[in-house]
């Protein structure tokens, strides 16, 4: 129970638009905070027969006391709470042991990436627009959120937002999940509270069901929700107040039916709204990266330097953004030198001098994060090439024009006889007799061996 003047104080502030961008200059966000002070509420029922569900964490406000809290809780006792910490948390993905998640401290919005079950705060950034849901779609590796009504795609390396479009109904959409298999769910506010699914390419929505919330009860904005990804079940931590008086809040969780829209209440959660909610979820199925790194590299003496062409698979590109190239002295002192599309299975570097060069590719997510080095075919995260001196292609009889090529390559100085062309893994890619000339232009962009009347050997680029 709760007055009417407090229910609409709390409706004007979550009107509120985004705040201005984040000022460094003006103010510092610490990275960490203590939170010795705040009090453990223990479940009383971790002792007697372990949790009797699901181990559920969310940011948690009291509407009555406006107590703020991160804690988790068994799904069926979430009024038990284990606080972990007294922050306000927005929208949040967790992914890999890691939750990303916006919050808002001395007025100004940050974009956090937090240690789930300390909560501590790993990395931090400015955001100029926060999202108060998100959710995650595995299947693309793509983070979605929502706020006022329209849907955006979430970089988890950055916190920045673009826009898919507009809600097309004038019910206020609370909560959005991806389940595992890519279909994005959404459920409205409002008092036809109804469970729809969303086209992830335009925000369309098609109506699955109504939730069966009565109609004397308005589904407020205190919302969240997600999916227990081990079972299936979609959760919904719902909070709706009465139509006619506005006197009366109620707030439960509710499990979804996702053929029907139907909802089922399964606990009653006394006027604590959910923010911010997830249950934890370890993909077992690892994201494509780029794999089987090589390299080969090239001295040409009518061209200054040393030129190296790296080599690699993916076997899908379809969580794949794009893929960096990175390069450097040594491990310590590596540097992006270019970003290629995701399509990408090649890399030459030119006009190199002497010296120690060492190479790594990692694969960006559409999601924005990066991956784990490439493996090389020796399993290695990198590669690495020493030169302190080069003779290649020098002293030779033959010799072969132009280098790189693009469509012909001849070779002069001596009389051909047979060649055979050899790829950067040692595959007969081409062959010919008695011509000075090879056409090269169906070759894939790489390094190649020519191999003259079965002795003379001679690389050139493609």
């Amino acid at each position: 129970m709760k007055l009417k003047s407090l229910l609409v104080s709390i409706i004007i502030l979550s009107g509120m638009t985004a705040f201005p961008q984040v000022n460094d200059s003006l103010f510092v966000k610490p990275k960490t905070r203590s939170y010795t002070g705040v009090p453990m509420r223990k479940n009383a029922n971790e002792q007697r027969n372990g949790f009797r569900g699901p181990t559920a964490y969310a940011s948690v406000t009291n509407v009555i006391s406006e107590e703020v809290t991160y804690a988790h809780y068994d799904i069926q006792s979430p009024d038990n709470l284990t606080v972990i910490n007294n922050e306000e948390l927005y929208g949040g993905v967790y992914l890999d042991g890691y939750l990303y998640a916006y919050d808002i401290y001395e007025g100004f919005q940050w974009f956090n990436k937090i240690d789930p079950f300390t909560g501590e705060i790993l990395w931090y950034d400015g955001s100029t627009y926060y999202q108060k849901e998100m959710t995650y779609d595995y299947t693309t590796a793509t983070a979605y959120g929502t706020y006022n009504n329209e849907l955006f795609t979430v970089n988890l390396a950055t916190g920045d937002v673009t826009k898919i479009g507009d809600f097309p109904t004038e019910d206020p959409i609370y909560v959005i999940a991806c389940a595992l298999d890519g279909t994005l769910y959404a459920i409205s506010g409002g008092r036809n509270s109804a469970l729809y699914i969303v086209d992830k390419q335009t925000a369309a929505l098609s109506m699955v069901g109504y939730t069966g919330i009565d109609e004397d009860y308005e589904v407020l904005y205190l919302q969240s929700g997600g999916f227990d990804y081990n079972t299936g079940i979609l959760y919904w931590c719902e909070y709706e107040t009465d139509t006619w008086m506005y006197v009366y809040d109620y707030s439960c969780i509710r499990t979804v039916d996702l053929e029907t829209g139907h909802s089922t209440e399964i606990a009653s959660t006394e006027n604590l709204s959910q923010l911010c909610f997830f249950i934890p979820y370890d993909d077992p199925n690892p994201k494509e990266n780029a794999s089987k790194l090589t390299g080969e590299y090239f001295y040409n003496e009518n061209v200054s330097g040393v030129t190296i062409t790296l080599g690699w698979e993916t076997e899908s590109a379809n969580t794949i953004q794009s893929i960096n190239v990175y390069r450097g002295s040594s491990l310590e002192e590596m540097n992006l030198i270019n970003t290629l599309p995701k399509n990408c299975t090649s890399y030459t570097d030119a006009e190199l001098e002497i010296g120690n060069y060492y190479y790594q590719l990692k694969v960006v997510y559409n999601n924005g994060l990066e991956s784990v080095p490439a493996l090389t075919v020796d399993g290695e995260e990198y590669l690495s090439f020493d030169f302190t001196s080069v003779s290649e292609n020098q002293n030779m009889t033959a010799k072969v024009y132009p280098n790189p090529a693009t469509d012909f390559i001849t070779i002069e100085g001596i009389d051909v006889e047979t060649i055979e062309v050899y790829n950067s893994v040692g595959q007969l890619v081409g062959q010919a007799a008695m011509s000075q000339s090879v056409d090269v232009s169906s070759y894939r962009p790489g390094i190649y061996m020519l191999i003259i009347n079965g002795s003379e050997k001679i690389r050139f680029v493609r």
